[in-house]
């Protein structure tokens, strides 16, 4: 008879012993002790546990077939107590909260009920979410459309080893938005597996769909990009090859944008944003694509800022500039039906002619360092601000005159760095590199970001990182100032 078979008689006679009493209890407990001495089997406080089971048999188990102490326990028919009692005891490395969750959420173990609007409760089987984690490094029409759609409708949240007023244990990026169809896009442009989630918003309590990613590289690589957390009213217009300028305008307008009929027959077309600067951004990139310059107007609250088109030629050719050569997966259906009725009425049977071909050279995303600069010509000039760096001996030509001056100098932006070079690098506008400059700490960074690097990015990567999250605080205390 085998020992998995005895102990279930034993545990059959334990139940019984329950119900007879006390005397026959103590009989049975005599009874168990002989066996469990003749089988090799050993009772301890954690319960009827094998003496035989195989270590080695245990760490393939365990380690390589990646088995849990639940499904441990079953196979050996003992408590996951014990199971975890041999780990240790035999220096088996046991997995941290982290890994076993990750290995739970793969097998698909970990679940938990939603209850919707109407009360129905469903099961929802957690998983780990995959991306394409190239998604945002190389320049495309659909990755600057999926950009535009996260400068709008998303936000990046730092984990707490970023920012300790955070509580979130990693960063991670959340959009939102009323319409499914958007996010189910940009989710498949990315090659996601992530869920769309329904919720309430805030504020109105209507519905409204979302989505969440945790990942730090993705953290990373958005920040290079210029989206920063709670970028509303310090967003500023990124450096974008001209060819995916007007995919990127697509996913803004997708977002933030509106086209409608006013009084029934009057189109007109207009985008709203918290920032200032990004709209007058977007204006003059609409200007050089040749839509008419139009009048940037401040919302009665004094916290958007918002311009329009109200004529069916410039809605027409705002259409052809978003959509041209598009296809279906780069762009809101309804938007666009809408977008092209305008354009229909205006042109009719010239509607379709495509004026911007679809361009699709890809470009690596490559984000400015030190490694760009030329610096020969900074480092032939005595005065540079580089050289006093790299050789404390050197002395400036001319000197303040004055207490002021001597503070103005030292605010001055940092050689060999200019103010478009600083806009570029950290996504800013070049009015605020001026802004930026009365802080010192941050002036102190940007020189700590020279000399540059000859053998490895990551060192520049990373206070490139904490200097932008510095930046974007400056900016977002001055505007709440303001």
């Amino acid at each position: 008879m085998r020992s998995a078979e005895i102990m279930g008689r034993i545990q059959k006679l334990s139940r019984i012993a329950d119900i007879t009493g006390e005397a026959f209890g103590y009989s049975l407990q005599e009874l168990n002790s002989q066996v469990y001495k003749l089988l090799g089997i050993s009772k301890t406080s954690d319960g009827i546990t094998s003496g035989r089971i195989s270590i080695d048999d245990l760490r393939y188990k365990y380690v390589d077939e990646q088995m849990s102490l639940s499904d441990l326990a079953r196979h050996f028919n003992c408590t996951r107590q014990y199971i975890h009692k041999l780990l240790k005891q035999h220096d088996i490395e046991r997995r941290d909260m982290s890994a076993a969750r990750i290995l739970a959420i793969n097998k698909g173990k970990l679940s938990f009920t939603r209850i919707d609007d109407s009360g129905n409760e469903s099961q929802v089987i957690l998983q780990k979410i995959i991306y394409d984690k190239s998604c945002f490094r190389w320049w495309s029409p659909g990755m600057a459309y999926a950009l535009g759609v996260i400068y709008t409708d998303g936000n990046i949240i730092p984990g707490r080893e970023r920012d300790n007023n955070y509580k979130s244990p990693g960063s991670r990026l959340s959009i939102a938005q009323k319409d499914p169809e958007l996010l189910e896009k940009v989710l498949a442009l990315m090659s996601c597996n992530a869920k769309l989630y329904l919720g309430k918003q805030a504020v109105t309590g209507n519905p409204i769909y979302q989505f969440n990613i945790r990942s730090e590289e993705l953290y990373d690589d958005l920040l290079m990009l210029g989206v920063t957390p709670k970028k509303s009213r310090v967003l500023c217009f990124p450096q974008i090859p001209e060819p995916y300028i007007r995919h990127f305008i697509r996913g803004c307008w997708d977002g933030d944008g509106s086209v409608y009929f006013e009084r029934g027959d009057k189109p007109r077309a207009s985008y709203v944003t918290g920032s200032q600067e990004f709209a007058e951004a977007m204006k003059h990139q609409l200007v050089k694509y040749g839509l008419p310059v139009v009048t940037l107007h401040r919302s009665q609250s004094g916290t958007s800022f918002y311009f329009r088109f109200g004529t069916a030629a410039s809605c027409s050719e705002l259409y052809h500039v978003l959509y041209d050569g598009v296809s279906s997966n780069m762009y809101l259906s309804r938007k666009f039906d809408r977008f092209k009725a305008i354009a229909f009425k205006y042109e009719g049977g010239l509607v379709d002619t495509v004026k911007y071909p679809l361009e699709e050279p890809v470009r690596r995303v490559r984000p400015f360092s030190g490694q760009d600069l030329d610096l020969d010509e900074y480092i032939e000039d005595p005065n540079s601000l580089l050289v006093r760096q790299l050789d404390p001996s050197k002395t400036l030509a001319r000197q303040p005159k004055n207490r002021s001056a001597q503070s103005a100098f030292h605010l001055a932006i940092p050689q060999p760095f200019s103010r478009s070079t600083l806009s570029a690098l950290l996504g800013i506008a070049p009015s605020q590199v001026g802004r930026i400059m009365q802080s010192a700490d941050i002036v102190e960074q940007i020189k700590a970001l020279l000399p540059p690097p000859r053998s490895s990015n990551d060192a520049f990567t990373d206070a490139l990182r904490k200097l932008k999250i510095h930046v974007y605080k400056f900016l977002h205390a001055k505007s709440g100032e303001a």
